[in-house]
């Protein structure tokens, strides 16, 4: 894509018309000023020996020596110099910075690849070495970068060199703008830092001899990039991308870890079971352990959760809204969707920027805030857990299951709602007197308070197998999770209702009540609490009550988003069980 805004051949015999055309009209190589002290060059010379040659380009000189860049500017690779006259900006504070800093912000942020002459009617954006991205524009008269080319076209062997009133603007972009802003960062900034790569830029980097058989660089120009955002799909260090990112102070940070570390709250190690019914009471006998380093994982989570929905591209759906809103404003829109896919309804997302200030750059802009408007919910997420999947399944007990689908041309149109995932798991007795059974593992579980909901689908759901004897379930639902014995998760099991039924003429979503996680378990491999549903039919019963157990999901909504909804029945969510 670069390639095709920078370079064609149309603009390649433009330049070499131009400059053929300077070289007949330009001075003798001995006189390198006119009477008004202005730059002049040759054409026979290149762009480094133009640029020390003229002592109004002095400063700019010493800073590309400097950074190696009489080398670059030697070499007879093609190149634009955007040079900025002395007095024109601070050279003092350029020459104190630190070198790598000063190369990338100011030399590489003047000097671009290929040929770029003032000539006609120009409209380029054009990437300078350091990937940051200019405007060039003028028809007669010129600007770069919205400054103005006070002498264009001074002609070299190698390129071409305009002189500028001033100093192109490096323009920050987001991932930049983490370590380098005002504002006290210093806790997100650090944290990402952890995650900073680079690697050669082999397009932009300047060749120089081979030696030994191996390619020499006079300028290597390192790509840098986040692994973590990266992994968050938001890539913040792109010049050609356009993102928001919400960034906590140290204030904002330090409260709202607070909140996300307790819900982390490790054993250091838990009991589990492979097989759950090998024998019925083998949850109590499993001597098997899985080993925690309770610390490292609670201190990696709970950074992840802090800065996994900071960042949202500004190119999808309803997030083109940021690019307009401004510091003080409400958001009015529908819905944003994170980097990694959690959506923020209306008035969530509205909270996110309430009190927070916009900062552009060049990749969009940041909004800085001293309090996160992120809801507990969006940390401790609801989990859904759909009944067909086997590997969700942790065992079944007197009953055989399978895992049925019934898509839309099988659906029974009498039938109110619709299966989650088109399918369910279905478990019949594999006897004529047996209550069947079925456990499934609760993965990703913090600390604290759930909702437990269980969806269950009616026996004519499918059209092709109606079934008019239509019988509600009878269940008894239990729980497993874990307690602390002696620093040890050990599995205790809590009965949560003895009797529950639901309405066969609909697929029915369930409420069956609180479940108490005193630990988390998220993250952990093996060790992972259950929910034990059983069908609970006398043979008495059997003309009231039907034994198969049809389950589509199971669903567990954080205790604080439960009693938000009590509460706020118009509130928007993003609510898994519709998907």
């Amino acid at each position: 894509m670069k390639n095709n805004m920078i370079f064609n051949t149309a603009k390649v015999v433009m330049a070499a018309l131009t400059l053929g055309a300077m070289t007949t009209a330009c001075s003798d190589w001995d006189d390198h000023y006119d009477a008004n002290g202005t730059v002049t060059g040759s054409a026979t010379s290149t762009l480094w020996e133009n640029i020390s040659a003229n002592k109004n380009l002095s400063d700019f000189a010493a800073l590309a020596k400097k950074a190696g860049y009489d080398q670059v500017l030697s070499n007879p690779q093609t190149y634009t110099v955007w040079a900025p006259l002395n007095g024109s900006f601070d050279y003092e504070t350029l020459n104190n910075m630190d070198l790598a800093t000063m190369k990338k912000q100011f030399m590489q942020n003047h000097v671009a690849h290929f040929n770029y002459p003032a000539s006609g009617s120009v409209d380029e954006s054009i990437y300078m070495i350091n990937e940051k991205m200019k405007k060039f524009v003028g028809n007669g008269t010129y600007t770069m970068g919205g400054l103005e080319l006070v002498q264009p076209n001074i002609p070299n062997s190698n390129g071409t060199l305009h002189a500028i009133n001033g100093k192109l603007d490096f323009g920050f972009n987001i991932y930049e703008s983490i370590n380098a802003n005002d504002y006290p960062l210093d806790s997100v900034s650090a944290y990402f830092a952890k995650y900073d790569m680079k690697s050669l830029d082999v397009e932009n980097s300047v060749k120089g001899p081979v030696v030994d058989g191996q390619i020499t660089y006079l300028d290597s120009v390192l790509v840098e990039y986040n692994a973590l955002a990266n992994s968050m799909r938001a890539y913040i260090n792109n010049e050609d991308s356009n993102y928001t990112m919400i960034l906590p102070t140290n204030e904002a940070w330090i409260e709202k870890k607070q909140y996300v570390d307790a819900l982390l709250d490790y054993l250091p190690s838990y009991q589990y079971t492979n097989t759950f019914y090998e024998k019925y009471d083998s949850i109590k006998k499993s001597t098997e352990r899985d080993l925690v380093d309770n610390a490292y994982l609670s201190d990696s989570l709970s950074h992840l959760l802090m800065v996994g929905n900071l960042a949202f591209n500004n190119n999808r759906g309803d997030n083109v809204k940021l690019n307009k809103l401004q510091t003080g404003q409400t958001l009015q829109a529908d819905s944003l969707v994170s980097t990694v896919g959690l959506k923020f309804y209306s008035e969530d997302a509205a909270d996110l920027f309430k009190d927070a200030k916009r900062i552009d750059k060049s990749n969009g802009a940041v909004w800085v805030t001293n309090t996160l408007g992120f809801k507990p919910w969006h940390y401790k997420v609801p989990i859904k857990v759909e009944g067909e999947y086997g590997t969700n399944i942790a065992g079944t007990f007197k009953g055989d299951v399978s895992y049925l689908t019934v898509n839309d041309a099988s659906k029974n149109d009498t039938v109110e709602g619709r299966l989650s995932n088109n399918s369910y798991a279905e478990v019949r007795a594999n006897t004529a007197t047996s209550n069947p059974e079925i456990d499934y593992y609760l993965p990703r579980v913090y600390k604290g308070k759930y909702v437990l909901y269980i969806c269950v689908a009616p026996s004519n759901i499918n059209k092709n197998t109606y079934q008019p004897s239509m019988l509600p379930n009878q269940m008894q639902i239990k729980y497993g999770y874990h307690e602390n014995k002696n620093n040890v998760g050990m599995y205790v099991e809590k009965t949560l209702a003895r009797k529950v039924s639901n309405d066969p003429t609909k697929v029915d979503t369930i409420r069956i009540g609180e479940v108490d996680f005193p630990y988390a378990t998220i993250g952990l491999q093996k060790a992972m609490p259950y929910v034990r549903i059983m069908s609970n039919v006398t043979s008495s019963k059997l003309s009231v009550f039907d034994r198969t157990l049809r389950i589509d999901y199971i669903y567990l909504i954080p205790k604080e988003l439960d009693d938000y909804i009590q509460q706020h029945p118009d509130y928007k969510w993003e609510d898994e069980s519709d998907k």
